[in-house]
């Protein structure tokens, strides 16, 4: 499993692992915070993303409520995969809608 986080004085790409759960949340809260405390906008690549659990939901819509909050953008690099949107319509929350309407999804 790895996260992959790139910054650069725009923005910050973070590369979510194939496995995003309750033993990877720990490293992928770190890289968001930083990146929420540089203020900068922050892609993230779904690309190989295929498990994701509640732990990864709760953070990942947390990061978009305080990317929303500090007038801050969050980018899906590419496509959001099924597997991702699904687990949050099953949940009943719609985190990346600002991002997808952009990407004209």
């Amino acid at each position: 499993m790895a996260i992959a986080l790139d910054s650069s004085a725009v923005d910050t790409r973070i590369r979510m692992p194939d496995s995003v759960t309750v033993n990877s949340i720990t490293e992928l809260h770190r890289q968001f915070l930083e990146a929420l405390r540089a203020k900068q906008s922050i892609e993230i690549d779904f690309d190989q993303t295929t498990e994701l659990d509640a732990s990864a939901v709760q953070l990942l819509y947390r990061v978009c409520q305080s990317a929303g909050s500090a007038d801050l953008t969050i980018i899906v690099a590419g496509t959001l995969p099924d597997l991702v949107q699904k687990t949050f319509r099953d949940a009943g929350l719609d985190p990346f809608q600002r991002a997808l309407q952009a990407l004209g999804q």
